[in-house]
């Protein structure tokens, strides 16, 4: 009678076994996949971060650029303009032939230039 009882026992406690190793097995799948996700959003991450740091730096060098060339835009304005008040300016000038024979010089205005100038004289 016991060892029926005992046998009884015995076959219990290996299903409480199976169990326990199924559920065991089940759970290092779970943590083996969950391992693998965090592995693959860890590298997608990165690279995430890296093309925002790439773009980032693409913007940056577009705006330069950009207000490279809308200085530039600007100062061909402004001669532009300059020329056309000038050429207004001669066309209603009363001495308009005399300005269209002769010459205009524009002196330098660099400091440098100047200085130095005055060096050499000194000599």
């Amino acid at each position: 009678d016991e060892l029926i009882h005992l046998l009884k026992e015995n076959i219990s406690l290996e299903k409480r076994l199976q169990n326990s190793k199924m559920k065991l097995n089940q759970a290092q799948s779970e943590l083996s996949e969950e391992k693998e996700l965090r592995l693959a959003l860890q590298l997608n991450q990165t690279t995430w971060q890296n093309k925002h740091k790439q773009l980032q730096d693409e913007l940056k060098r577009c705006q330069v650029t950009k207000d490279s060339e809308i200085r530039d835009l600007k100062e061909q304005i402004r001669d532009l303009m300059f020329f056309l008040e000038a050429q207004k300016q001669i066309e209603n000038s009363t001495d308009k032939d005399d300005i269209a024979g002769g010459t205009i010089i524009v002196p330098e205005t660099s400091v440098n230039k100047t200085k130095r100038t005055l060096r050499q004289r000194k000599r």
